[in-house]
């Protein structure tokens, strides 16, 4: 397919066209970039890629596999299902699942351990959270990062950009990423390894999380109990 700018991209995955995705799926493509391309390899994260970048539509079961850096309200090309593209919490605008939901349009119900949640969390706080779980981080990319500039090598693309490195700075002690990219490694860490943020909870984390699923709570409860309100009445699917 080719753009307006001249660019020819898959018309099913949406990337850069090369004569070796001639004859392949885009998923049989993704392999073979796995396993040849360096450039390529240089490119994304190790064990990252599989589990971030790749995705399924819940509804038709098609997959993606998508250049971090755009919205996590993600839209099916095939079926135009609407959907959180890290959880895959569904978008709707006839959700019931509240009262409060038949006022509040399109939206979705992510769990407290979808990344949309836990962007929000320091990066000491998400360290805690699986060093509690006796979770190692493990390696996030493999590049020199030295001859990378310290700049982040990851590339992103933006919802109509060309693909492209993040270029941000990068920190001491975060895998050679920049802050936002090594967020998301270590939420997706916390996913793979199914921890549930709740250990890391405050009385103040419960009663929010409490309150924004209508989970009623009595006013005498310590910490331990409304932990355990919160882990009977919303577990984490």
């Amino acid at each position: 397919m080719r753009c307006a700018n001249g660019h020819f991209t898959c018309s099913e995955c949406g990337r850069k066209w090369v004569d070796q995705h001639e004859g392949l799926t885009c998923d049989q493509f993704s392999q073979w970039e796995l396993e040849n391309d360096p450039e390529y390899q240089n490119k994304r994260l190790d064990g990252y890629l599989r589990s971030v970048n790749a995705m399924q539509c819940p509804t038709c079961k098609f997959r993606y596999e998508l250049i971090r850096g755009g919205c996590l309200h993600f839209t099916c090309t095939k079926c135009k299902t609407e959907f959180c593209g890290f959880c895959y919490a569904l978008y709707s605008t006839e959700c019931r699942k509240f009262q409060r939901c038949a006022n509040k349009g399109l939206h979705q119900h992510c769990p407290r351990n979808c990344y949309s949640y836990l962007r929000d969390y320091e990066v000491k706080e998400l360290e805690e959270l699986l060093a509690k779980a006796n979770v190692e981080i493990g390696e996030v990319v493999r590049v020199d990062v030295a001859a990378a500039g310290n700049k982040c090598p990851i590339v992103t693309k933006a919802d109509d950009g060309p693909e492209q490195r993040c270029e941000k700075a990068v920190k001491d002690n975060q895998g050679g990423v920049c802050e936002l990219h090594y967020k998301e490694f270590l939420a997706t860490r916390i996913n793979e390894a199914k921890v549930d943020p709740l250990i890391t909870f405050s009385e103040d984390d419960c009663k929010k999380e409490l309150f924004r699923n209508e989970v009623v709570a009595a006013a005498n409860l310590n910490l331990d109990q409304l932990k355990e309100l919160v882990r009977l009445q919303l577990p984490l699917p």
